[in-house]
């Protein structure tokens, strides 16, 4: 039977990690530590923001944690080498494993999307570039919901009429969670080198 799996972007099959090796022509060994430390600052902004009903895009907690980063590890970043980063941070790498992944799920006739709390239009250049975007019917992006929806506990997404409509979902960047109101979803994460999918399947409602 074929099922709709429903992938996190960032950090399940995109390698945010990836932006280490043009972090390291600019902090040489801090490399690794700016890029964790990047990564953990972007989702802690983006998660308070969200609790302290002060929403942004994505793309600005991306860019505040950045400057954040460089303040607190007293690693200088000019404010051109700084959008280069940005702009890179649009063409990271997916893990190794994902487009295999993605192939056979869809191969087996599954429907796969991909979610997130990124800007629409950085979502496609960002799965185009990993050359993973072909593998997905759609990008579910909770930018596609009015301003005051995106900043409640619950969020509604705007799914295509050919998927079965959970009623509501809330993204937790903190703990890497997703809440769907009367369904069961595992949370989808990477790790161990294996790309593990959010499956919707009707039932009672869950946090995973």
């Amino acid at each position: 039977m074929p099922l709709t799996f429903a992938f996190d972007v960032y950090g399940t099959l995109i390698d945010t990690a990836g932006i280490t090796q043009s972090l390291n022509r600019l902090v040489g060994d801090q490399a690794s530590l700016f890029s964790s430390r990047w990564r953990d600052k972007q989702l802690e902004y983006s998660f308070r923001r969200g609790l302290m009903r002060d929403y942004v895009d994505f793309s600005v907690c991306t860019r505040q944690a950045l400057k954040y980063t460089s303040a607190q590890l007293e690693l200088p970043i000019s404010d051109a080498a700084a959008q280069t980063l940005l702009d890179e941070y649009r063409r990271l790498p997916a893990f190794p494993d994902v487009p295999t992944a993605l192939e056979q799920l869809k191969s087996a006739g599954h429907r796969l999307y991909a979610f997130s709390n990124g800007l629409p239009d950085d979502l496609e250049a960002l799965l185009d570039s990993a050359g993973i975007r072909h593998a997905f019917i759609d990008i579910i992006s909770v930018m596609r919901s009015a301003p005051s929806s995106r900043i409640r506990r619950f969020i509604a997404i705007s799914w295509p009429e050919a998927v079965p409509q959970p009623t509501t979902a809330a993204w937790s960047p903190a703990t890497r969670s997703i809440y769907w109101a009367g369904w069961q979803s595992p949370c989808a994460r990477h790790g161990s080198g294996a790309a593990v999918p959010i499956i919707l399947t009707p039932g009672t409602g869950n946090r995973t």
